[in-house]
């Protein structure tokens, strides 16, 4: 039996528990930290993407820069193709001779990139004695 407070009014009974609102909100407050977090697991992994990317592009041209190095011949002009998804470019020009230099000199630029995008990743350029 209950005892009747002052007036002869009961006590309400105490809750326990959450109510739906409060459940609401830290679902939304779980969900939006949830969103933080797969954001910046996207960028990172759009950055990892894009290192792994240069890093290809470098290694190609460096080999196509080997591979004229290599070469007997002294061809000018341009050069394409692509080699592991990676488009390359390599110009050989004659670089204008100075009084000062008796050795007549190529210059030489291999460009990389990716097909997907369009733009440039690497540039290398170098001069070599020419042939």
């Amino acid at each position: 039996m209950r005892k009747a407070g002052r007036k002869g009014r009961q006590k309400p009974a105490v809750q326990n528990g959450f109510s739906l609102i409060e459940t609401l909100i830290a679902t939304a407050i779980i969900a939006g930290m949830l969103g933080a977090v797969f954001q910046v697991i996207e960028t990172g992994a759009r950055q990892m993407l894009a290192v792994e990317q240069r890093r290809v592009a470098i290694l190609v041209a460096q080999s196509q820069l080997a591979a004229v190095d290599a070469a007997q011949s002294s061809s000018f002009g341009e050069t394409r193709g692509v080699t592991d998804g990676v488009r390359w470019r390599i110009e050989v020009a004659r670089r204008p001779q100075t009084i000062a230099s008796a050795a007549q000199l190529d210059d030489i630029t291999v460009t990389t990139g990716f097909d997907s995008d369009g733009r440039d990743q690497f540039v290398l350029k170098t001069i070599r004695v020419a042939r």
